[in-house]
Order: C-alpha cells, then structure tokens, then sequence
C-alpha cells in the first residue's frame, strides 16, 4: 500500500501536468507510447520537458495530447527527437 502511494505521488509530481491540458482520458497512452518510443520513463519525461524544434521550440508536455502522440509516431519512424 506504501509503495502504490509512493508512485502515485510520483506520477502527480511527473505528469500532473498533463491533467490541465484535459487529457484525463488519455495519459496512459501517452505514457506506454512514450516508454516504448523512449525505453524508459526517465527519458520520456526528459524529452518531454525539454524545447524542441519538432514541437516548434516549446516543451513537448505543453502540447495536446494528439500532438504528442504525432510526435512520438514520428520519431518512432525515423524522424529526429
């Protein structure tokens, strides 16, 4: 019970976030999309909270959830991160 506590904190502290742009519905999508374009959570978040040309200079997290999922898509076929 502890530890399901301690990852729930965890996750609101990461992908909070992501809950303002109302995409209540569809975070775990991004999440398994983004772990295995990424291979890991931490990098995912890593690029996720990082300006990027690809995302027009701003944060990949800033954007809607259909827009990161295109992006993860895109660079899953070859395309730069």
């Amino acid at each position: 019970m502890k530890r399901l506590k301690q990852f729930e904190n965890w996750f609101n502290k990461k992908f909070g976030w992501f809950f303002t742009n109302g995409n209540k519905q569809q975070l775990p999508l991004v999440l398994q999309k983004g772990i295995e374009v990424f291979g890991t959570m931490e990098k995912f978040d890593e690029w996720m909270c990082k300006p990027n040309y690809m995302c027009g200079g701003k944060m990949p997290r800033s954007l809607t959830q259909e827009e990161v999922m295109n992006h993860l898509t895109a660079i899953e076929h070859g395309d730069n991160a």
